[in-house]
């Protein structure tokens, strides 16, 4: 349900808050809170818990990136909190998303999180930033968080501004992948990843044998995996509307002229 400013956004925790006690009345266990990034909207949230006959079980995704008051606003609010934990020290945080003292923030309200509720901390792999990123998260959390569960998502598809960036413009590798991988293994973390084996990802160097699969984003741009060399040309002929990049097995399609 959208939140709207006005008289009529006074109405939405009361009419929400008994739509959510019937359903939790017929047994379901969590709802999820999406955004954006809902810790923005913390008075919404208390105002529906306050009218809701019982406690609802809310779980909360937030990038965790946010001043401290606002866990302990949604102490005894929150049941779950679904982090997402994006970088795993402050250079590539500021570069990449422009966000200072990212490591500290984060890791402070983790922290905090941890102790008022549930925690699941979740990871986007992304490509070129195992060592810098990963590795150095995963220490962290099992260090001081060792009974949080921890998600790694290696599916990282670039997006926006991300496509022409030469590093963030690619798809992880199964190299990649699969070294993350042993990174959790080596760990103490409660830890899940989709299997290898189900994940279309580009081999490196080269392709490897067997079927190729292609993949294509939401702003159109198609991802060729496990591609044969022998066939990269064939993504030229066809339409001969494409720059195809070998070395990252991605196909953009190429700008008009005027």
């Amino acid at each position: 349900m959208p939140l709207t400013r006005g008289p009529a956004s006074r109405s939405i925790p009361p009419k929400l808050a008994r739509e959510l006690d019937e359903l939790v009345g017929r047994g379901i266990r969590s709802i999820s809170v999406l955004g954006g990034e809902p810790t923005l909207h913390v008075h919404t949230l208390l105002a529906i818990a306050a009218e809701a006959s019982q406690p609802l079980p809310f779980a909360l995704n937030s990038n965790m990136y946010m001043s401290p008051e606002v866990i302990d606003l949604l102490t005894g609010v929150a049941r779950w909190y679904l982090a997402d934990l994006k970088f795993g020290n402050d250079d590539c945080a500021e570069r990449i998303a422009g966000a200072p003292e990212y490591g500290r923030v984060v890791r402070e309200n983790l922290q905090h999180a941890a102790h008022s509720a549930g925690l699941i901390v979740r990871h986007v792999l992304l490509p070129g930033h195992r060592e810098c990123c990963f590795r150095p998260l995963v220490t962290w959390l099992a260090e001081t968080l060792p009974g949080a569960r921890f998600q790694l998502y290696p599916g990282y598809v670039p997006m926006g501004s991300a496509l022409r960036d030469p590093e963030l413009g690619r798809l992880n590798t199964r190299q990649e992948v699969s070294a993350a991988i042993e990174i959790l293994r080596a760990s103490n973390l409660r830890w899940q990843t989709p299997p290898l084996e189900r994940l279309a990802l580009p081999a490196q160097p080269a392709a490897e044998s067997g079927p190729a699969s292609i993949t294509i984003g939401a702003d159109g741009q198609i991802y060729c995996h496990d591609l044969a060399a022998g066939l990269v040309p064939l993504l030229s002929v066809l339409g001969g509307r494409l720059n195809v990049d070998v070395a990252s097995q991605t196909a953009r399609p190429k700008e008009s002229t005027p």
